[in-house]
């Protein structure tokens, strides 16, 4: 089929003499490079856009700071975060809870008797805002909202306010919700 029957069968255009054959061919050619380069450059961009997006989500990990909702990028590797998924769950003394404080390779708090891991969060580690939780049970400090080592492995939350007990409630959901729990306290469960 000739391009100028092609544009007779497509559209309600008029017919064309075969001595403007030329022009309409040019004229379909314009149009549909003018076509075509903007579909094109739609699909280009959707796929850009796409992977850029998987890219973006694949070597960002955010979470949130456990005390003042800020964001943070992850900087643990992605081998520490499958090893700390796949650690069972266990039971940890007060002295091995204080061998992950800011300065080893793993950092956990203990919230209530829960323990989590909170290695690479940018907060716990050495000279972060909150390193001095690191290794220790922080519920009542939480609760005060004290960062100081005050309040630290103290187990007696029967002095505080019922505002502050809901603030402590608050701040157990977000731990869960936010990192891993990775085992209990036993001095938790004597108290």
């Amino acid at each position: 089929m000739s391009s100028s029957s092609t544009a007779n069968n497509t559209s309600s255009a008029p017919q064309v003499s075969s001595s403007d054959e030329g022009t309409t061919t040019s004229m379909v050619q314009r149009i549909s490079q003018t076509l075509i380069k903007p579909t094109s450059l739609v699909v280009v961009s959707i796929a850009a856009l796409g992977a850029a997006y998987f890219v973006y989500k694949s070597l960002r990990k955010t979470k949130t700071s456990s005390i003042t909702g800020d964001e943070y990028s992850d900087t643990s590797s992605d081998e520490e975060s499958d090893e700390s998924e796949e650690m069972e769950m266990r039971d940890f003394t007060l002295e091995e809870l204080h061998k992950h404080s800011s300065t080893s390779h793993k950092q956990f708090v203990s919230v209530m008797g829960k323990v989590y891991d909170v290695t690479g969060s940018g907060f716990y580690g050495p000279n972060e805002a909150y390193s001095i939780y690191a290794g220790h049970e922080i519920g009542k400090a939480l609760a005060l909202n004290d960062v100081s080592s005050q309040h630290l492995d103290q187990f007696d939350v029967s002095d505080l306010t019922t505002q502050q007990m809901e603030h402590l409630t608050s701040m157990i959901e977000h731990f869960e919700m936010k990192y891993i729990c990775v085992g209990t306290l036993n001095e938790w469960a004597q108290h």
